[in-house]
């Protein structure tokens, strides 16, 4: 089925289509790019449980084009306000664990029970509600209630249970089978021990989630925040040693950003402070080199691309937290602070990881989804929104259908860290959402979930697009890349064996992976009017439920 689009006025591209086709249906009603944007959400919330939920939190990277403004809505988790550095108890004999390619190389101790990966404790304050509805008060046309009229109706009516979600559910299966309120929403008796992967054929209804919905729509945040839904969620926390109180979820308010900015070969460069800065780094370097001859899959363009990730993400271990006051954003972003990355590079060796990052930027500083939007007025959104792991906590609060977070898992367990557990304190976030512009005028929004990796195959979609000419779904589909910290290079299995033997040839380990299994980021977005044509093409990974939808 071909999930790739074309259209003149409006285009939403989203990791499951009926969340696409809600969107369409919102412009199609007058809404503009961000009215679309959130009933995309609402009904994400709905159709990937796995991925997103009214329980987690989220970005949105927006362009007004009558204003010319790009503005970042932060709605991001928040520790508990009990929350306590030494709250968890350590578990060393267990090892660290290496959560991801911006956690140190010695990774995480462990934690006892895996306290801070499922379950009542697991959990931030959920910033969704807020968020959307922060969007919609600042760059929405509609109401609330009109927006999450699909997503309504998607979880009282139900929809089809793909593939892919059977696989997520089986995966889950057991930690799901803890929470009877999970157990209720998502199993039934016996299918927790061996999930139908033809799950095809079977309907998931949400009826606490849709009356929930019908609350929110009915009564805004307040009922989320203040109401009925914050005493559920805080009484659920008292049973179940929890920490969120109503107090928490009263004191949640959504935040409105700077974005980051740079450039690449003569474009504009936009991404959310976080995931985002760091592909704006990964561009600012590269954007240094003579890149004119080198062609798609190019060993010495894919090194100097690697080679530029490693830098960045020594950035995000050192500099990134989420105390957003205390983070260089500019000097980040700076072309001084790439010029002194850049220098690092050897064109024609890989450099060990046990290299010394030697550049200050403060010198210079004056499982999750996507998706994108752009209306008829070219407005545009590109937003990220995420759970943490695949189905947060694994807990729906009972009576509410609300699948909670697992964000915590996201702060580091041991004190003493920029990134360690604190009262009220948010997570490092990898999201990448992005926007390309030529001389102000919106080229491209693209990103990507898959936490850290989200970073890279955003940057690697917009670096085939400005440098290759490609299209966006060529883009998407073309072989990826993918390194951390670690030296080891992963590679799609259609990475071309000249490639890799070049890779090798200076220095990298290479090990290809099968993009279906191994996590490559599941990127979509829009081209915007390319060539002074009104246009829009949207482009979405092959491996998702996702569709590219317009009119």
């Amino acid at each position: 089925m071909a999930r790739s689009g074309v259209a003149n006025n409006g285009m939403v591209t989203s990791l499951h289509e009926l969340a696409s086709h809600a969107g369409v249906e919102v412009l199609k009603k007058g809404g503009n790019a961000v009215d679309a944007a959130i009933a995309t959400c609402f009904a994400l919330n709905v159709v990937l449980p796995a991925m997103c939920s009214i329980g987690g939190e989220g970005r949105a990277l927006i362009h007004i084009r009558r204003t010319g403004e790009t503005t970042v809505v932060n709605w991001s988790g928040r520790c508990p306000g009990r929350a306590t550095p030494d709250m968890y108890e350590l578990e060393p004999e267990r090892g660290r664990l290496l959560l991801g390619p911006s956690v140190p190389l010695t990774g995480w101790v462990a934690v006892k029970d895996d306290a801070n990966e499922y379950g009542y404790k697991s959990m931030m304050v959920p910033g969704s509600i807020a968020g959307y509805a922060k969007c919609l008060e600042s760059f929405g046309t509609l109401s609330m209630a009109e927006v999450m009229q699909p997503a309504i109706r998607l979880a009282e009516e139900g929809f089809p249970i793909t593939p892919l979600l059977a696989r997520h559910i089986g995966e889950n299966a057991d930690l799901l089978s803890r929470y009877p309120a999970s157990a209720q929403v998502f199993l039934k008796e016996g299918i927790h021990r061996k999930w139908d992967i033809n799950g095809l054929h079977l309907w998931l209804v949400q009826t606490d989630l849709a009356e929930t919905l019908k609350k929110i729509a009915d009564g805004g945040p307040d009922v989320f925040y203040r109401g009925e839904i914050a005493r559920r969620i805080a009484d659920a926390h008292r049973e179940n040693g929890g920490l969120i109180t109503e107090d928490d979820l009263a004191r949640y308010q959504p935040e409105v950003l700077e974005p980051s900015r740079g450039s690449f070969l003569g474009y504009e460069v936009y991404g959310v402070p976080g995931g985002g800065t760091t592909v704006v780094q990964i561009l600012n370097i590269l954007d240094g080199f003579d890149l004119g001859g080198y062609h798609l899959n190019s060993p010495e363009l894919l090194h100097l691309f690697a080679e530029a990730v490693r830098l960045t993400f020594h950035d995000r271990v050192r500099f990134i937290s989420g105390d957003l006051e205390a983070v260089p954003w500019k000097g980040l972003c700076s072309k001084e602070h790439a010029r002194e990355l850049r220098e690092q590079i050897d064109p024609r060796r890989a450099t060990s990881v046990e290299v010394e990052v030697v550049s200050d930027p403060w010198y210079y500083n004056g499982d999750t989804t996507h998706l994108c939007v752009v209306d008829e007025d070219r407005n545009v959104v590109s937003a990220t929104i995420t759970i943490g792991s695949a189905f947060g906590s694994r807990v729906v609060i009972p009576g509410t259908g609300i699948l909670m977070n697992n964000l915590m898992k996201s702060m580091n367990p041991e004190p003493g860290d920029i990134n360690s557990v604190g009262p009220w304190k948010r997570r490092r976030i990898p999201h990448a959402a992005s926007l390309v512009t030529k001389r102000g005028t919106p080229f491209l929004a693209v990103g990507s979930p898959g936490g850290e990796v989200q970073i890279v195959a955003t940057s690697q979609v917009i670096l085939n697009v400005l440098l290759h000419g490609l299209s966006i779904q060529e883009a998407i589909d073309a072989p990826r890349l993918f390194r951390g910290l670690r030296d080891d290079i992963y590679v799609t299995e259609d990475m071309p064996a000249e490639t890799v033997a070049g890779l090798e040839e200076m220095g990298h380990r290479v090990v290809r992976k099968n993009p279906e299994k191994f996590g490559f980021g599941r990127p979509n977005g829009i081209l915007i009017d390319p060539e002074g044509v009104r246009v829009l093409y949207g482009g979405i990974d092959r491996y998702s439920d996702g569709l590219a939808a317009g009119y």
